[in-house]
């Protein structure tokens, strides 16, 4: 998703930035099996306040991203993926002249995100000692970790220097895993969240989620506290509500980051029982308004 500075509510949820500064360390090919008997390979990685911790490259094809979160605010795991001919300099240039423009000629600057790398899925947000998972598949190339999220100060981490260059090698002769097996199937249309049923049963959950839209889609799964479904769409839609006071009316509870149209993933969550909204916060890039506002927000209930 992209930024939205503040819109109501969106202040307190997860918004898309830009990049801050390429980061590295050390590390190698992600290993060991997937959960529930599956052979998809894991690729572990841990983010901090304002880090990620990951290994540096693995080869091509499916992958089972395990995202953990060991800071105090709440994080998720974007993957951005550099267009032929961007080279790191470049993306990195490009985004900090976004980020300084940004105060002055506002959120609509971030469209240029889109000329320099594709959204390519991702583990979704996670709080403070909180655990995401995801599965995708992903082509040879350079890719970028960043996390979105605004903080209480309304900066978004990844202004803070949240990111992690990632290459992914060419391995054309490695028999690729099936396919996770979902329980439901989430179509990210424009501008609404289709195929899934109202209610889920509690317990973990593999959610096949799927673009067919003509522009970036994100679902991030909220758990509500203290407030309606109707009272939260109503903060992100109206303009003129006043956000509550406190900390936000919800917990994160996992779902897939921002993918290109024709994109396809697994979001690999645990529910609870209680109330839920499925959310895309990617504004649209003719006008600049969150998806949400546009109806691209669906109750869920968990029982």
């Amino acid at each position: 998703m992209l930024p939205v500075r503040r819109v109501s509510l969106l202040a307190l949820v997860l918004v898309v930035a830009a990049f801050g500064a390429m980061a590295s360390a050390c590390g190698g090919d992600g290993g060991g099996g997937g959960a529930e008997g599956s052979d998809i390979r894991v690729v572990s990685v841990t983010a901090a306040d304002f880090s990620f911790t990951s290994p540096d490259f693995f080869n091509q094809g499916m992958v089972r991203l395990a995202f953990t979160n060991s800071g105090q605010e709440t994080h998720h795991l974007q993957i951005l993926k550099l267009k032929s001919g961007v080279i790191q300099a470049k993306f990195k240039t490009t985004l900090n002249q976004i980020l300084s423009a940004v105060p002055t000629e506002g959120e609509a600057d971030f469209n240029r995100l889109y000329e320099i790398a594709d959204f390519s899925g991702g583990a979704g947000p996670a709080d403070p000692g909180g655990y995401s998972e995801a599965v995708l598949s992903l082509e040879s190339g350079v890719y970028v970790y960043a996390c979105f999220i605004a903080g209480a100060d309304g900066v978004p981490h990844i202004a803070k220097g949240m990111t992690r260059v990632l290459t992914v090698n060419p391995d054309p002769g490695t028999k690729q895993p099936a396919p996770p097996t979902a329980s439901a199937t989430v179509d990210m249309v424009d501008f609404a969240f289709t195929g899934i049923t109202a209610t889920l049963p509690a317990g973990k959950t593999t959610l096949a989620v799927v673009n067919k839209g003509q522009q970036s889609h994100e679902m991030s799964i909220l758990r509500l506290k203290g407030i309606t479904a109707a009272d939260l769409r109503k903060a992100l839609t109206d303009p003129n509500a006043a956000p509550p006071a406190g900390p936000p009316p919800y917990e994160s509870a996992g779902g897939f980051r921002g993918t290109a149209p024709g994109g396809t993933g697994w979001a690999v969550v645990n529910l609870t029982p209680g109330e839920y909204v499925l959310v895309c916060f990617i504004p649209d890039p003719a006008d600049g308004k969150p998806h949400a506002a546009k109806g691209m927000f669906k109750p869920l209930t968990v029982q």
